[in-house]
């Protein structure tokens, strides 16, 4: 590992780098702070040299300047420590604002504890050692030679304060706190939509992990579920990879295995509505009419939860008392659900990785029943590599020895045939190195596709009569075929139709109504918004054409939102009436002002190179910016009951879950049939 490697860091860091990293890094900023804070003093020392103004404090008048000094290069310095520990040192995704305040708070402790006392008390020494009297000590300490208010400002800042500010900043600002037995208040419910359960809280060990961000790596995943018992090694796993279309395949299969009279559990992130979403259970065919009813049948009930989280935090105790890192938020609660399917005795878990595939957590199984991945495309980016065959090699790690591998084919998404040849040819190497089978299932097992209502009926190879989904698109087709072949030698032709047909997913091309045609789609980079558009095109296409659909979009900051916003025009068959850009109630959610920007200037750009001064690419008076996409979103409702306008509400994950239930409410239902 070279020298920039090591700073950098990065996932395949061990736990002892890691913490070398670490102090490395605090000790070089810590230096320069300690410049900055030495630099400022100096400078201000030398502008305003022979200057006396005194004021009374205590017993005796220091030099009102020597203090003022003092304070303005301290609050320099604390500010270049915040902002470099934070991103560099620490690595902390934590609440900006709460972690800034607890940061300057320690740091005003360790002023009024090291340097306000120590200083006094090397100007006492300096008063002993020289016989100047007090009075005189802080106009004497700027006139005399190699400059004695220097030096004790060297000596103090070098020798105990960046050694207690270290201190201050790993375990009280960014780093390992206690675990806490206290809950935040976050409800499992939500007001209106589908069924709730009861309002509840969900353990603080899970939500404080947060301030962690995201890291990957298997080497907290291993230590934390050593000390859950290693309840993994009990599963009966089916584990799916991917960038787009995980979460449809993960429903897809639970159901197929849930309609066989299997107990089933299931892994998914990000939940939209209720935290609870994540991990869940279904218990045989039952489950299936169940779940039609009420969308959160199966969740994890609040009290299994709360049980569980005084477990794993229990566990990470003992993780950081043999020095391991804090696990993270994702981590934890893949802990949990581990935890959970073998205590419930499940049959089968299918579980969705959380980000790439080869250094996720669910990725410490060993022998799962089958490896899928789904369509791969660009996203993460800066953690999963710049091409797509890093991209593919990534999700790739999943495939384990003799396990039997299902592909989406590449060529049947929207890469280009190069980049396909690619993908194809990682994974296909991939599986020779582990010995396993690899079934890639392509265009040629669908062999037809007719369309009712919001449903598709699918006729599969090999297969009798066609398979119903309740979800709209080719690429949901091509979802569900992954999901019946992977699954075929498990179950029988009937059990597979029964288990698709009553799928559900929710937000992915979610029909909310038809009168008007109202669709949420949690598309969120450029092969998502694609799909979306092929999946509107042919089940909306003539009606909007004649009828212009308004569009509500909210992003992520961290997403190619000008590529996205290129594929939607692009890619779209009908023109829109209005784009209503929304803020979306996360961190890192990009304004809706700039996301309006953004548009305005694409279109002018598309207009001009398509030479097009009308239809789509004449709407610039008709791009709207408003920060609270509830309240927007219930007026555009409003709206849409006057004139019948349908709306397609995509972009975000984090969008959909936001607004989903007051479009339920709209539709005057509790579910949407089966559809999302």
């Amino acid at each position: 590992m070279t020298v920039s490697e090591f700073l950098r860091g990065g996932d395949s860091l061990t736990a002892k780098q890691k913490k070398q990293r670490e102090i490395l890094l605090y000790l070089i900023f810590g230096g320069l702070t300690t410049l900055v804070n030495l630099i400022v003093f100096w400078l201000l020392q030398k502008a305003f040299a022979g200057h006396t103004w005194k004021i009374q404090i205590f017993e005796y008048s220091p030099d009102f300047l020597f203090v003022i000094q003092n304070i303005v290069a301290w609050v320099a310095a604390v500010t270049f420590a915040f902002v470099t520990n934070r991103a560099w040192v620490f690595v902390s995704k934590g609440p900006f604002f709460r972690e800034m305040l607890h940061f300057f708070g320690a740091r005003v402790g360790s002023l009024v504890l090291f340097e306000v006392l120590l200083l006094s008390l090397m100007v006492f020494v300096f008063e002993a050692s020289t016989g100047i009297p007090k009075e005189e000590i802080c106009v004497t300490l700027m006139t005399i030679s190699f400059n004695w208010a220097f030096a004790i400002k060297l000596i103090v800042s070098v020798f105990v304060v960046v050694p207690a500010n270290y201190i201050f900043s790993r375990w009280f600002v960014f780093g390992k706190q206690p675990v806490k037995n206290s809950s935040d208040k976050i409800s499992f419910g939500h007001a209106g939509g589908c069924a709730q359960k009861e309002d509840t809280l969900v353990p603080d060990i899970f939500l404080s992990a947060n301030r962690f961000g995201i890291k990957l790596g298997l080497e907290r995943m291993l230590a934390l579920s050593e000390k859950l018992g290693n309840p993994h090694e009990d599963l009966s796993c089916i584990h799916v990879a991917g960038t787009n279309g995980k979460g449809s395949v993960v429903s897809y299969i639970a159901s197929i295995l849930a309609a066989s009279d299997r107990r089933v559990g299931i892994y998914t992130s990000p939940y939209l509505e209720r935290f609870s979403e994540r991990i869940r259970i279904l218990d045989g065919s039952t489950s299936m009419d169940a779940i039609q009813k009420n969308d959160a049948h199966g969740e994890i009930s609040a009290d299994a939860l709360r049980k569980l989280g005084k477990r794993v935090e229990e566990a990470v105790r003992g993780m950081l008392e043999e020095g391991f890192e804090h696990p993270t938020e994702f981590e934890l609660v893949t802990g949990a659900a581990f935890l959970y399917f073998k205590e419930s005795k499940c049959d089968y878990v299918v579980l969705e990785t959380g980000l790439g595939g080869r250094l996720d957590s669910t990725n410490i199984i060993r022998a799962p029943i089958a490896s899928i991945i789904t369509a791969i495309g660009y996203d993460h980016t800066d953690r999963l590599g710049r091409t797509i065959g890093e991209i593919a090699g990534e999700k790739a790690g999943i495939i384990k020895h003799g396990c039997p591998v299902f592909l989406l084919s590449p060529h049947d998404t929207p890469l280009t045939k190069t980049e396909a040849d690619e993908v194809e040819r990682v994974i296909k190497e991939r599986c020779e190195q582990s010995d396993s089978s690899l079934r890639i299932v392509s265009a040629e097992d669908i062999k037809e596709r007719t369309f009712l209502s919001r449903k598709q009926f699918i006729r599969l190879r090999d297969f009798s009569d066609p398979v119903s989904i309740g979800h709209i698109g080719l690429h949901q087709a091509f979802n569900a075929a992954l999901a019946a072949v992977s699954v075929r030698s498990m179950v029988t032709e009937e059990i597979t139709r029964k288990g698709l047909s009553k799928a559900v997913w929710k937000g992915r091309n979610e029909v909310i109504s038809l009168n008007p045609p109202i669709i949420l789609d949690g598309a969120h980079n450029p092969q998502g918004i694609m799909a979306l558009c092929s999946a509107l095109n042919e089940s909306f296409g003539e009606e909007f054409r004649i009828r212009a659909p308004r569009l509500i979009f909210g992003v992520m900051s961290d997403k190619d939102y000008d590529e996205m916003i290129r594929v939607l025009f692009r890619s779209a068959s009908f023109s829109f009436r209005e784009v209503i850009c929304v803020s979306v109630k996360q961190e890192r959610s990009l304004s809706a002002q700039k996301l309006a920007d953004s548009f305005r200037r694409i279109l002018s750009e598309e207009a001009e190179f398509y030479n097009r001064p009308s239809g789509m690419y004449n709407i610039q008076g008709e791009i709207h910016a408003f920060d609270d996409a509830e309240t927007t979103v219930r007026e555009v409702l409003s709206q849409t009951s006057e004139d019948g306008v349908p709306i397609v509400c995509a972009g975000s994950l984090y969008l959909i879950g936001q607004v989903r239930s007051i479009f339920i409410n709209y539709s005057g239902g509790t579910e949407s049939d089966g559809l999302g």
